[in-house]
């Protein structure tokens, strides 16, 4: 175990060498993660060096390898740049190309260029297109803030003659498509800096010279996020990121740009990983439906666009419609796009067949229709490229149950296909937004299978932006756009919950440090909507249970829940809320404040236990599964009566068939309640539902990611909230990894410093195994059973400590390296610290290491 460290950070000076900006000199520590920088002050554009040493518990050194980072511009002042625009009045949604042309005179040594185009942007440098990212910025509310990318063009540049070109997207600058020109202008920031091999250094920035000259005549003639793009090859313009005069060839327009406002927005340098194209599908089926309209199927639901080769007849004109759906007669199926058109355009400009993919836009899609005269088509002609924010997978589960393992699968390509720049709710139809409700039951899911310490940081930024400086309140989206509303509905606790689940897999407490004051002016604002100690209104609460338990034209095509009361759903969420917070306060050392949460949150739930508990049945509101559910899982029943809740609970799943009746949120929490109780039994029974409402249902439908609603819809008035790739119904997630591998973080050293491993047994599955990778390393919790013993294969990083609990009975001997261990005083073993029998097994404390725990039951 590390027992010190000392970190030092030098700054690359360049023809001034090196020099220490920071030595923290050895501290008696054993903190791994969060260390922020304490040394001289940092300087915008320079590039430093930092190396750690650590010291063990027994005197032991270690030195790391040297890492490097680079700072930007540390001042929103440090920009020379200013925005500009063309603002040509076009038909369409055009792009405009930009081009500065520009000779240096000596050797580049070190290139940099900082850019923010909105919505999105390109840049190219001498005709080479720099970098592999899409969809460039992450999408912000760009009056509040608005960032920028860096990209070294070190190599890029000469002696000599230079353009720098950039063409712009609306992205959601301007999503909307209209009839006329765009409303807001897409407009860029860029700055080059740029070191000489002479030792002289040079700025070509943005500004209203004239030296910059743009076009909307290029080849992007319509676009939109929705809507798709449409491309006229015969419009490319040859060398318009080049140097010379090739640019001119064509007859398109060229003027100079202007200087146009800001758009309000604080400049950040882009604080997350940037959007690519992370894989490429091949068709699993090409279907010919006359001369000119072929089918693709991918065989799996994702989010992104096609590449596709096409050998046409000049100006011939080649349509692709992207949807989730076919009808009966194979042709793609739409209805649950609503507005969006998702459909991409390509005119072709001569005899050679050439590969195309659209710009600015993206869809949700398993198939395509290509519609238009080709010479010919094939399953070789065409590929989907998949497209999210390149942030790392982090976490596998895999069992020998195959149903387990499908939704498994389907639940991650879901999550995978809904990461853009932030967590959208669908990625296909005329919303694709980030809903907080769906969150606050989603966001535990997506931790365990990818790393979102900066995507979710960003996104949390995103719901700040969107917070009321007088009342406190935020919004129901985040950035705040077309849907939803401001107070929002009280169940969007993933407010607070991001930032807990930050804190506790990333080890991250610097945005409940930072932001706390904000936090508790939400959850004050909703305390004060409170009616006889109840907050009475929901408008979303359990949102889309089966058909037959909502409200028959409600909002959301029927959405809203008839048997779970929104009262009793938004109180209870206001005492998860209040319990969130005194768990803040405690973190931040202010127990104060952590007595007056726990106190309020009594209150709290005193008031719902009036209002919804019956006593006497040991229920909750109409009984029902959501009612219940959420009583137990948000800690409000009265001691004693949790058994009877639980027991009503499972009652009603038993007279349902072992089917759930709930909506979005209270999914989630009938599983967790399973799995806190032991009764994985009842779980499992659940998961292996093949018949309505189910995720086995889904499965055997043809589903290869998550639906928006219990049901299967393709027409029909719930087809207007029906999206097939929708993660909120995927939460399930987290109970295979907490439950089955039994894997959970604790606040205690949180980030996995130390954490607890406590795998739970199910009769219908032989072996499971749970691998995540956390910010200190592998923890791994896998389990086999044999005929006569269970093998569990554990992994606690270095640095980290974990509790055990291996389920095993009374009689039973358990054996780590072949060794027995005794339950009792602190066992010899290596890594095994001490051992003692619960009512579900053995309790096992433990360092780091590999362990290998062979549990047999003894006969007699």
């Amino acid at each position: 175990m590390q027992s010190a460290y000392r970190l030092i950070v030098q700054e690359d000076g360049g023809d001034r060498g090196t020099h220490t900006v920071w030595d923290t000199g050895w501290l008696q520590s054993d903190v791994q993660l969060g260390v922020e920088y304490g040394g001289k002050p940092l300087r915008s554009t320079t590039g430093y060096s930092w190396s750690v040493q650590i010291r063990d518990d027994v005197g032991e050194e270690a030195q790391s390898a040297v890492a490097t980072f680079e700072t930007s511009f540390l001042q929103e002042g440090d920009w020379v740049a200013k925005w500009i625009a063309c603002v040509a009045k076009t038909p369409t949604v055009q792009s405009p190309l930009f081009r500065r042309e520009f000779t240096l005179s000596e050797r580049v040594v070190r290139g940099r260029i900082y850019v923010s185009g909105l919505g999105y942007h390109e840049l190219w440098v001498n005709g080479v297109l720099v970098g592999d990212a899409v969809l460039d910025p992450a999408w912000t509310d760009y009056r509040s803030r608005i960032f920028y990318v860096t990209h070294d063009v070190t190599q890029l540049l000469r002696k000599g003659g230079n353009v720098v070109g950039v063409a712009l997207g609306n992205g959601w600058f301007e999503p909307f498509p209209s009839p006329v020109a765009s409303q807001l202008c897409p407009q860029f920031i860029l700055e080059v800096r740029l070191d000489l091999a002479d030792g002289s250094q040079q700025v070509i920035a943005t500004d209203g010279s004239g030296e910059w000259k743009t076009t909307v005549d290029g080849p992007v003639v319509d676009h939109s996020i929705y809507g798709g793009t449409t491309y006229d090859a015969r419009r490319e313009i040859p060398g318009w990121a080049e140097p010379g005069v090739a640019h001119l060839s064509t007859g398109a327009r060229w003027r100079s740009a202007i200087i146009v406002e800001a758009p309000g927005g604080r400049l950040q340098a882009q604080p997350l990983e940037p959007i690519k194209v992370v894989d490429v599908l091949t068709p699993a089926k090409v279907t010919r439906l006359s001369d000119t309209t072929h089918v693709v199927d991918f065989g799996q639901n994702f989010a992104g666009w096609v590449r596709i080769r096409l050998d046409a007849e000049p100006d011939a004109e080649i349509s692709l419609r992207h949807a989730e759906l076919l009808d009966d007669d194979g042709h793609v199926n739409t209805v649950n796009l609503r507005s969006a058109a998702a459909t991409d355009r390509f005119i072709v400009s001569d005899d050679s067949p050439r590969w195309h993919e659209p710009k600015f836009t993206y869809h949700g899609f398993r198939y395509v229709q290509v519609e238009g005269a080709l010479r010919s088509f094939g399953a070789e002609d065409i590929l989907g490229q998949v497209v999210r924010s390149d942030v790392s997978k982090t976490g596998s589960f895999r069992s020998d149950h195959d149903l387990l393992n499908r939704l498994h699968q389907n639940i991650v390509w879901t999550e995978a296909s809904n990461l853009h720049g932030l967590p959208t709710d669908c990625p296909q139809r005329d919303e694709r937004l980030a809903w907080l409700n769906d969150m606050t039951v989603r966001a535990e899911e997506a931790v365990h299978n990818f790393n979102l310490a900066r995507l979710y940081g960003k996104w949390f930024g995103d719901i700040l932006d969107t917070q009321g400086a007088e009342t406190g309140a935020i919004a129901d989206t985040a950035p705040h756009v077309r849907f939803g509303h401001r107070p929002a509905d009280p169940v969007s606790s993933s407010f607070l919950l991001v930032p807990w689940l930050l804190a506790m897999h990333y080890g991250e407490t610097r945005w409940i440090e930072r932001h706390y004051e904000r936090l508790d002016a939400w959850v004050t604002y909703l305390a004060s909507l409170r009616e006889g100690g109840l907050i009475l209104q929901s408008e979303i609460g359990d949102w889309a249970p089966p058909v037959e338990q909502a409200v028959a034209g409600s909002a959301g095509a029927g959405a809203v829940s008839a048997k779970t009361p929104g009262g009793l759903i938004s109180t209870c969420f206001l005492f998860l809320n209040l319990e969130l917070m005194a768990q803040f306060a405690r973190t931040l050392d202010r127990s104060e404040h952590e007595t007056d949460y726990l106190r309020e949150a009594d209150r709290v739930r005193q008031s719902i236990n009036e209002r919804y508990f019956d006593r006497h049945a040991g229920s909750y509101g109409s009984g029902n599964q959501s009612s219940n559910s959420i009583a137990l899982y948000t800690g409000i029943v009265p001691t004693g009566y949790e058994d009877a809740v639980l027991d009503n609970l499972v009652r009603d799943i038993a007279d349902h068939g072992y089917h759930l009746t709930t909506g979005n949120l209270c999914t989630k929490f009938v599983m967790d309640v399973l799995g806190r109780a032991g009764r994985t039994d009842v779980a499992m029974r659940l998961l292996e539902q093949r018949t309505y409402p189910s995720w086995g249902y889904m499965i055997d439908k043809g589903a290869t990611t998550i639906w928006e609603r219990w049901e299967h819809v393709t027409g029909g008035p719930l087809a207007a909230m029906a999206s097939h790739n929708h993660p909120m119904y995927g939460a399930v997630d987290s109970w295979f990894y907490r439950f089955l591998g039994g894997i959970s973080p604790t606040p205690d050293r949180a980030g996995f410093g130390h954490f607890l491993i406590e795998p739970q047994l199910a009769e219908s599955v032989g072996s499971v195994e749970c691998r995540l990778e956390t910010v200190r390393g592998l923890v791994g919790s896998s389990w086999t059973v044999g005929s006569g013993a269970t093998v569990f294969d554990i992994d606690i990083p270095a640095n980290s400590t974990a509790s055990i609990l291996l389920p095993c009975p009374e009689k039973s001997t358990v054996l780590e390296g072949g060794r027995v261990i005794e339950v009792g005083p602190p066992t010899p073993l290596d890594g095994v610290r001490a051992a003692r029998r619960e009512d579900a097994g053995i309790r096992l404390e433990v360092g780091s290491g590999r362990y290998r725990f062979v549990v047999h039951k003894l006969k007699g």
